[in-house]
């Protein structure tokens, strides 16, 4: 990631994936540092596909990043940089809103297939099965209703 401002669906998709609170605990085990996939693994007892499926999702969205393999081991770190970026992107509305707001109905239909397409890389099929699945849900809803009120904008 670039040294440059995030944009809302940028932002929103690095929410989303650490919206997890599995997620949420690996990009804290990785706060201390880099690890072998397998001692993430290991250290909280899950699979190293279901691991992978979630360190997939933290790499898609630019929070992690694969570092060069030590044998077969796959190395996982966080990436400072987009860290910083989503920082930023917060500390950007503590002086009030950023004065070229768009709301979400104003969205190109780039940025609106790229958050279709980051929502349903983020749903876990796990979390469909036992009832978890509320927010994804109403994230589908809130998408659908802003492609129903959708404005073309030229860019």
């Amino acid at each position: 990631m670039d040294k440059t401002r995030l944009t809302r669906s940028q932002a929103a998709f690095m929410f989303s994936v650490l919206g997890n609170e599995d997620r949420l605990c690996f990009f804290e085990f990785l706060s201390a540092g880099q690890a072998k996939t397998i001692e993430i693994a290991d250290y909280f007892g899950i699979s190293p596909s279901r691991l992978n499926f979630h360190l997939n999702l933290m790499i898609n969205s630019a929070i992690a990043k694969n570092l060069p393999r030590e044998g077969r081991d796959l190395i996982r770190a966080l990436e400072p940089r987009s860290i910083q970026a989503l920082i930023d992107y917060l500390g950007g509305f503590l002086d009030g809103p950023p004065l070229a707001i768009q709301p979400p109905a104003e969205m190109s239909v780039v940025e609106l297939v790229d958050s279709a397409s980051a929502l349903l890389e983020s749903v876990n099929p796990d979390d469909l099965s036992d009832g978890r699945c509320t927010a994804t849900l109403r994230s589908i809803a809130s998408l659908t209703a802003n492609l129903s009120g959708l404005k073309v904008v030229e860019r």
